[in-house]
C-alpha cells in the first residue's frame, strides 16, 4: 500500500496499526524507517509506539553506516501523558542498543512545548523535517 505525505512523496507503508486514540503506521524513506503517529500518546496506547519502533529495528534497509535509522513523526500527535514521554525514552534507549539513531521529527506546537518543559529536547535529536527526504 502506499501514501501520500505532506511533501507528496510516495512512500510504502510497511506496518500499521490502530489502539484507541492512536494510529501507528510505519513507512520506508530513504535509509530510514519512519514510525507515523497521530493522535493520542496515553497510558492506553503507549506500548503501540515501541511496538512500532521494535517492528522498524526488525526491519533491513533500515541501516545506515551508524546502525539502524529510525524517526518518529509527531505532527499529529495532539496529546502525549508520561506513559507516552515514558515511550519516546524508551524507543530511544532501545534504538540507541541496537547501534543506532532516532530522531523526533516534526512536533507541531504542542508537542515542541511538552519536549521542551521536560528537557528532552535537550536529550533527544528533534528535528523539524522527516529525514529521508533530502532535507532532514
Amino acid at each position: 500500500m502506499a501514501v501520500r505525505t505532506a511533501e507528496e512523496m510516495i512512500v510504502d507503508v510497511l506496518w500499521e496499526r490502530k489502539d484507541g486514540p492512536l494510529d501507528v503506521r510505519l513507512v520506508r524513506r530513504t535509509g530510514w524507517r519512519v514510525v507515523v503517529a497521530a493522535g493520542e500518546i496515553d497510558m492506553s496506547c503507549a506500548p503501540l509506539l515501541l511496538q512500532a519502533v521494535e517492528q522498524a529495528l526488525g526491519l533491513d534497509a533500515a541501516e545506515g553506516e551508524d546502525g539502524p535509522r529510525v524517526a518518529i513523526d509527531l505532527q499529529d500527535v495532539r496529546f502525549c501523558d508520561s506513559l507516552g514521554i515514558n515511550s519516546l525514552v524508551r524507543s530511544w534507549r532501545r534504538v540507541r542498543g541496537e547501534g543506532g539513531t532516532l530522531v523526533l521529527a516534526q512536533p507541531n506546537e504542542s508537542m515542541r512545548h511538552m519536549l521542551h518543559i521536560t528537557g528532552l529536547d535537550q536529550h533527544l535529536t528533534v528535528v523539524e523535517t522527516l529525514p529521508g527526504d533530502g532535507t532532514g
